[in-house]
Parts: structure tokens; sequence; C-alpha cells
């Protein structure tokens, strides 16, 4: 099941307790912190990349801001 699953059964008895909860995949930092290294890095020719695919690595280079952006919120970055 998934952690949102997980948290919001019905029963209060078969919920994720807070422990769990913080104990979950999720919530654990240091893997957080250590995803973003297992991305494969690849040198990209702009000269030789398509209008679409520029606009794909332009996605990806704004999603990665947002990211370091909220793990600084979080005090983490």
């Amino acid at each position: 099941m998934s952690f949102f699953q997980q948290t919001l059964r019905l029963e209060p008895t078969d919920r994720f307790t807070i422990e769990d909860c913080l104990d979950h995949v999720s919530f654990q930092t240091e893997r957080l912190l250590n995803r973003g290294s297992q991305v494969p890095i690849k040198h990209i020719d702009a000269h030789n990349t398509s209008k679409k695919r520029k606009s794909d690595i332009s996605d990806h280079v704004n999603r990665l801001e947002q990211s370091f952006y909220a793990l600084q919120l979080l005090g983490i970055g």
C-alpha cells in the first residue's frame, strides 16, 4: 500500500502511526539528498539539440531549481 493509503485508513488501529510516517522513505532526508546524485549526468551539445529537447531540458532545470528551493525552505539545502 502507498503512504497515503496507509495514513488515510478509516480504522485508526490500521493507520500508520507518527513513527511509521517519519520512518517512511518519503521522510528520510539522507535518501532525498542522495537521490539526485543517482541520476546520470549527460553532456548535451546545445547546437545540435532540437527545440523540443531544449524545452524538455529547460523544464528539467526548472524542476531541479524548485526542488533545491524546497530543500532550502526545509533547512536541508
